[in-house]
């Protein structure tokens, strides 16, 4: 659990990538994220602009597509943790 020094709750914030529409859509929707225990902080439609955002916004989880265009969900991964970040967890997707 992600507690701060007082010992409350804190919420885990989460960027999803996928480059298909309907695919971010529906986990943007199906998940009921404050039961979670997590913020959905944004959305990104390709590698490109997920790398962009995990540098920027620091997530804890990220969830992405694997196969996207322009870049895809492993490198802009390894891109990440190259460029010092450090977010607790990522969960892969792939579409089979």
């Amino acid at each position: 659990n992600h507690k701060n020094t007082k010992g409350k709750l804190l919420m885990f914030t989460v960027l999803v990538i996928d480059d298909e529409y309907l695919e971010r859509e529906a986990m943007i929707n199906l998940v009921d994220w404050k039961e979670s225990n997590c913020t959905l902080l944004d959305t990104a439609q390709d590698g490109v602009e997920g790398l962009s955002k995990i540098l920027s916004l620091k997530p804890d989880i990220v969830i992405t597509d694997i196969s996207m265009p322009k870049m895809d969900g492993l490198s802009m991964i390894e891109k990440a943790i190259k460029e010092g970040c450090d977010f607790h967890h990522s969960l892969w997707l792939r579409r089979v």
